[in-house]
């Protein structure tokens, strides 16, 4: 099982279908941007492993961490 890169989509626990817009790599962990493929738009973090063979995707749902990785993720877009 190989990690999500940009451009790839995927389903997460809520059913919906998101595209990964940014991966990046911060603090030892792998993060993913997601944007939905729907409107209105959702985006999410998402730090992202192997577990078992299996890609896991962990949401992001601390307020300050999704600030950090938005400046991370906005400082890589430059």
């Amino acid at each position: 099982m190989e990690k999500l890169v940009k451009g790839e989509a995927c389903e997460l626990d809520n059913g919906k279908n998101y595209i990964v817009y940014s991966q990046v790599e911060y603090n030892g962990n792998d993060y993913v941007f997601l944007i939905s493929n729907f409107t209105p738009v959702e985006i999410r973090f998402a730090k992202q492993y192997i577990e078992a063979d299996e890609l896991k995707l962990e949401l992001v749902t601390d307020p300050e961490e999704k600030q950090t990785l938005l400046a991370i993720f906005n400082e890589k877009k430059q």
